[in-house]
């Protein structure tokens, strides 16, 4: 029969005969016939062959019933994607002959660069290092996220550098690691960036100047970035399952929580904008106090940055396994990490200690008793310095 001379091909000798006998053995003579066909049928499958090619060399005398019974269950749900093993894989997978046939990951199309890991792997030890002794010394917690995003960078990349020191024989740690953290760290940047917003805010008294609450319009955009973390971070992990559809499904995902993260950012942006033109055609007293414009410039320069990175992320996942941004190691470096660490650059030359510390100054001369105690004149203009002395 046709079913088996393609099972003979692919079982050792007399296999064949042992797989039929297993099914056909204590059955009822009229079922004999039902399920002779039934296991000619398994041999044709597609699904049946997809998990014999993954399992065949780490068990090969259990292999045919495990996917005789695998193909029973998912032959039904993958009739439409699998029509034949040849097609049923991504272009990141492979048959490679040096492992007996087995089903590999083909991780990268390119050697990665060990040079270029390293050099981004001390920029981000370095800068993070920076963040950290700033957020510690001024105790500017609300940065918290973002130091550990500049933490997930340096781990990417260390991923990136054992992934180099591995060409060709990849695994999937490292690969996993690079490409995890790296995809999730910028969601932390976001997190601290909105709330900085909403102290900026509270540092001059410009709670008016919002079409909505400070402590809502914080609370919004900070969930929204969370979610987007979880389902970026969710479909990487799926990406690491190996089957078509996981690699589907995880690559869907990433690419919807990267469009989450688009579309907050740009509701982000338009709200900082509307508040920076209403607080200066309606100015605070505390807007004399405070250089809080300038804080304002940074956070519009680190976000454009983010959702700039984002929308080529979005892009690079949409081309698939086989597209053009993904097969080329030199966007990853000049959209991901060149823009990150600029991100992290612009931070740290204009660090939100500033606000932080602005806004306990005020907190502290609203007290009573304390109205003149432990002030300290934060860019004061010249007319603002006049009005304290009348």
């Amino acid at each position: 029969m046709r079913g088996e001379s393609d099972a003979a091909s692919i079982f050792p000798g007399g296999a064949v005969r042992r797989i039929r006998r297993c099914f056909l053995r204590r059955s009822f003579a009229p079922r004999v016939a039902q399920r002779e066909a039934s296991t000619t049928s398994s041999f044709n499958s597609p699904t049946f062959r997809f998990f014999l090619s993954l399992h065949v060399s780490h068990s090969p005398t259990h292999s045919p019933f495990i996917c005789i019974a695998l193909d029973r269950i998912f032959s039904p749900i993958l009739a439409t994607s699998i029509p034949t093993i040849d097609n049923a894989l991504p272009k990141m997978m492979q048959l490679r002959a040096d492992s007996g046939d087995a089903l590999q990951f083909k991780y990268f199309t390119y050697d990665p660069s060990m040079a270029a890991a390293v050099i981004f792997l001390i920029l981000f030890a370095a800068i993070t290092s920076l963040h950290l002794f700033k957020m510690i010394k001024s105790k500017t917690w609300f940065m918290t996220p973002f130091c550990i995003g500049g933490l997930f960078e340096f781990i990417g990349y260390i991923g990136r550098a054992a992934c180099a020191g591995q060409t060709p024989n990849w695994t999937l740690g490292p690969y996993i690691v690079q490409a995890l953290f790296l995809l999730v760290a910028p969601a932390l940047f976001a997190a601290s960036i909105y709330m900085e917003l909403g102290r900026i805010v509270l540092m001059v008294d410009g709670e008016r100047a919002l079409f909505i609450r400070r402590t809502w319009m914080t609370k919004i955009f900070v969930f929204g970035d969370v979610f987007s973390f979880f389902l970026q971070g969710s479909g990487g992990g799926l990406l690491s399952a190996g089957t078509l559809s996981s690699i589907n499904t995880g690559k869907k995902i990433i690419v919807f929580g990267l469009l989450l993260q688009i579309i907050f950012f740009g509701l982000f942006v338009i709200t900082a904008a509307l508040f920076h033109i209403r607080i200066r055609k309606m100015p605070t007293q505390q807007c004399y106090d405070y250089p809080w414009a300038k804080h304002m410039y940074g956070l519009y320069a680190v976000s454009v940055i983010i959702f700039v990175r984002s929308c080529v992320r979005v892009l690079e996942y949409a081309q698939g396994y086989d597209g053009y941004i993904i097969s080329h190691e030199v966007y990853i470096y000049i959209f991901d990490g060149t823009l990150m660490f600029t991100a992290m650059c612009i931070m740290a030359w204009i660090h939100p200690a500033e606000v932080s510390h602005a806004i306990r100054v005020t907190t502290a001369r609203k007290q009573p008793g304390s109205e003149h105690g432990g002030f300290v004149e934060l860019g004061r203009t010249q007319n603002a310095s006049r009005m304290d002395q009348l």
